[in-house]
Order: C-alpha cells, then sequence, then structure tokens
C-alpha cells in the first residue's frame, strides 16, 4: 500500500504492476499456508472492494487503481477488508471535513476570494493509513 500511495501522489496513478503482485502474492500465501479454503477466502477478499466500490467506480467517485489496490490488500486479509474500506472511508471523509473549514476560516478571514471547487484526493492516503491501523490492532491483538 505504501509505494503505491507514493506513486499515486507522484502521478495520480496506481500502477497495475504494485495491484497485480499484491493479488498474486495474497492468493499464493493463503493456497500455500490454509489449502484451498485459503484460496477461497482470497478470493472473497479480492471480489470485495469490486463488489462494494463498482458503482462508486461509474460514477468516478474512486478510481480503477484504488479498487485493485484494494484487491490486493483483500488477497491478504480476506473479509477483513471491509473493516479496510469502511476505515478509509471515514479518514477521507474526515480530512475532507478538514479541508472545507480551513477553506471556510480563510474565506472569513478574507484570505481566500475564489469560488469553492472540489478537487481530487488521493484515496491511496486514507487507504495506506487504514492498512497501517488495521495491521497495527491485528498484531496488538495477537
Amino acid at each position: 500500500a505504501f509505494f503505491a500511495m507514493v506513486s499515486d501522489l507522484r502521478t495520480f496513478k496506481i500502477p497495475n504492476q504494485i495491484s497485480l503482485t499484491g493479488i498474486i502474492s495474497g492468493l499464493f500465501l493463503n493456497l500455500v499456508f490454509y489449502g484451498l479454503s485459503g484460496l477461497r477466502m482470497s478470493l472473497i477478499g479480492i471480489l470485495c472492494p469490486v463488489l462494494m466500490l463498482y458503482i462508486l467506480f461509474l460514477i468516478k467517485a474512486v478510481g480503477a487503481g484504488d479498487i485493485k489496490l484494494l484487491a490486493g490488500i483483500g488477497a491478504f486479509i480476506s473479509r477483513k477488508i471491509i473493516n479496510v474500506i469502511i476505515l478509509a472511508f471515514i479518514i477521507a471523509a474526515i480530512y475532507s471535513l478538514i479541508c472545507i473549514l480551513l477553506k471556510l476560516i480563510k474565506r472569513a478571514a478574507g484570505k481566500e476570494r475564489t469560488p469553492y471547487s472540489f478537487s481530487r484526493m488521493h484515496l491511496s492516503v486514507p487507504i495506506f493509513m487504514s492498512c497501517s491501523v488495521y495491521f497495527i490492532f491485528s498484531m496488538i491483538s495477537v
């Protein structure tokens, strides 16, 4: 997730090589360690983000790279990817609210005269943050 975030911040793109490496690695490792049930769980983790976020992709609210990145993470952690997705959207919402508040404060202070505009957000940053939180808490709870 880190390399995807760095690439996204630089180019607004998440290379397929990063996502596919995650997907293939997750499938392989789950198959090796847990057999066919691990492979099935990995496939569920890959499908969850695709099914959950496809409509958002159609309305251009998330990019295909974000979905593929989440699918790669899901290949490792299976259904728990749902928790990562929810946390990523909560982090993105908080970040958006902070940006709106800062814009309102600047406008009230007379430092911002431009009309309100929407800017693109790198969803890979909240995804990376939510993955980090997920893995830290999963290590603590072991």
